[in-house]
């Protein structure tokens, strides 16, 4: 969790200042991140613990298209990491229409200490969320579902039977299942693409916008506030920054507000001030909170480093469906 965590902090921070402006600028803003293809850079997380700040983990953004017909744009975000006994790994995703670079899904698949994969499906007005789960169809038929089930428990169990398996941890069971159907005429975004719009957005001290935002059953608008500019130095440098602060409201399901805390997919919760690039919007660094036993950790993300602010497809080849990875690593060993 802790890791992940600070994920959402960049996700959630970035995404500022797109929603109330006019449509159509808000669909060019959206669409500036063809712009993006091959932009990479990381940041290192910390947690405050009986006061001293312990580095959790790092993260990796970055901004690719595939080589395939549809020639989607793939926004990647990827963490790994742990501390007091907890461990992640996660990938979160969002695959964008390449013309609009509007959200066409976002997923996560997250190992370690928790297991999780989500799925969002943006698709004629709705936004569909589904959830991995062990297969529960009393009809299925799938022979990778199927089980040993002894008939006779005697002092030496005999007989067997071929039977759906009723629930187990094994992976290979377990099939995506409707958590949820947003019905809205209104334009939503996943926490990735938010991140990259607010790119293009502008921020003015005393300024505030509202960014639309999808997170598992809940729909919310993100107030963000340009508070203060202030020149800060993290490990990738100096910048001259805009401090922001943001304050979510669920506009979701009547029945769940006032009852869900806002929390990005890994958590997040609590205050949060963000602090971004005047020149490039990029998030810098963030100061937030996150529940861990029984209380809150204060923790911190920071930018470490600029990977690639160029076109990867011209430094690696394009990158396909097959091995975005590799393509990445290949980059990486290039430099």
């Amino acid at each position: 969790m802790l890791t992940c965590c600070l994920v959402v902090c960049l996700q959630a921070a970035a995404a500022s200042g797109e929603a109330g402006l006019p449509a159509q600028e808000f669909l060019e803003n959206v669409r500036s991140i063809q712009k993006l293809v091959g932009e990479r850079f990381k940041y290192d997380g910390y947690v405050n613990k009986a006061g001293i700040w312990v580095h959790v983990g790092t993260s990796t953004f970055s901004v690719l298209q595939e080589d395939t017909k549809d020639k989607d744009i793939i926004l990647r975000a990827a963490a790994e990491g742990g501390k007091f006994g907890y461990s992640v790994k996660a990938l979160m995703e969002s695959r964008l229409d390449p013309e609009t670079c509007l959200p066409k899904t976002h997923s996560l698949t997250q190992t370690g200490s928790e297991r999780q994969d989500k799925l969002l499906v943006f698709q004629d007005g709705q936004v569909l969320y589904s959830k991995k789960k062990h297969c529960r169809d009393p009809e299925c038929k799938n022979p990778a579902h199927m089980v040993k089930e002894t008939t006779f428990w005697g002092p030496i169990p005999t007989g067997s039977r071929t039977v759906h398996c009723r629930g187990c941890k094994h992976r290979a069971h377990y099939v995506w299942l409707p958590r949820y159907t947003h019905r809205t005429e209104d334009a939503f975004l996943d926490m990735l693409t938010a991140l990259f719009t607010a790119r293009s957005a502008e921020f003015k001290v005393g300024t505030s916008f509202v960014v639309p935002l999808v997170i598992d059953r809940d729909r919310w608008a993100i107030t963000v506030t340009a508070r203060s500019e202030e020149r800060i130095e993290v490990k990738a440098g100096k910048f001259n920054c805009v401090k922001v602060t943001l304050e979510p409201e669920n506009v979701g399901d009547p029945e769940r507000r006032g009852q869900e805390q806002f929390q990005g997919i890994f958590g997040l919760n609590g205050a949060i001030n963000v602090w971004l690039d005047k020149e490039t919007r990029l998030p810098v660094q963030i100061a937030g909170s996150i529940p861990f036993a029984f209380m809150n950790l204060n923790c911190h993300v920071e930018l470490n480093k600029i990977v690639s602010r160029s076109n990867l497809a011209a430094q690696a080849g394009r990158v396909t469906a097959a091995a975005p990875q590799a393509a990445e690593e290949k980059a990486d060993k290039a430099r």
